[in-house]
């Protein structure tokens, strides 16, 4: 189902019966959408609308895999819900005004999850340690946010559910990647971090190092005046840096010499 272009309605109710649904809701003023309890829709996509919630329906959409909400007006998400999805591998919700996440720790979720899109909200400060439970998570993407403060404090108590290397393949069936080990560790997966276009000054890149599978680290047109690594310690897969465009020109960067590849182009 397509919902488009709908000048006066503020809201509007989606019922599907057709096994494998997809529902996008594309340029419209809706402030509320309601969805009918289902197993039958797998894929929403929701744009250019007036939503300032995920809206409550949603979470009761037991076989979604795809949620996108984008170019609306969300500013903060309780992901304690999104246990309620346990097939979720797809989270889109780049171009909102997003300022405030929060992750329960009692209530894991996105156990699944592939992807997480945030980029171009207004987040200041995010917390890697929130989604180390995330056993499949390849791609986050957290560009031209706020962002000043990054820590990665793993939540008390949290294990990752331990999901088998094939339920991971088949959810990443699309990639060339040729995972072997078992998504049962922190950060079991996660491939590729995007901060560009932020506001930090500093980084510790010895913050990722229990990251085992981080391949591709991109923080670029920063404000970066250095690059930390305590004890020499980087993720051992780790093979591009892109730190161009920042204030590094006078940076001490030897700790990086391990990198395949550092992309310092434009710096100052």
């Amino acid at each position: 189902m397509i919902w488009t272009g709908v000048p006066t309605h503020r809201q509007v109710r989606v019922s599907l019966t057709a096994p494998k649904s997809t529902v996008h809701v594309i340029e419209t003023p809706l402030q509320t959408i309601v969805f009918h309890e289902s197993r039958n829709i797998y894929d929403v996509r929701i744009e250019k609308t007036l939503l300032e919630a995920i809206p409550p329906s949603i979470f009761t959409q037991e076989l979604l895999e795809t949620l996108f909400i984008t170019n609306s007006q969300l500013t903060s998400i309780d992901f304690e819900l999104f246990s309620k999805l346990p097939y979720l591998s797809y989270c889109n919700f780049s171009f909102n005004k997003l300022h405030t996440l929060h992750f329960s720790r009692d209530e894991p979720c996105c156990h699944r999850l592939l992807m997480f899109n945030l980029e171009h909200n207004r987040l200041e400060q995010f917390d890697f340690g929130a989604i180390a439970h995330m056993g499949c998570l390849d791609t986050l993407i957290l560009r031209e946010n706020r962002l000043h403060v990054l820590e990665n404090r793993e939540l008390n108590g949290t294990v990752p559910m331990k999901l088998s290397s094939f339920v991971c393949n088949e959810l990443q069936r699309y990639s060339t990647k040729n995972w072997t080990t078992a998504s049962n560790t922190s950060f079991a997966r996660l491939n590729t971090i995007d901060l560009n276009g932020n506001q930090l000054r500093s980084v510790n890149m010895s913050m990722f190092i229990s990251m085992p599978w981080l391949k591709d680290f991109i923080i670029s047109q920063n404000k970066l005046t250095e690059v930390i690594v305590s004890d020499g310690k980087l993720p051992q897969r780790l093979e591009f840096i892109d730190l161009s465009f920042n204030r590094l020109a006078n940076a001490d960067l030897r700790s990086l010499l391990g990198v395949k590849t550092v992309n310092l182009g434009g710096n100052q």
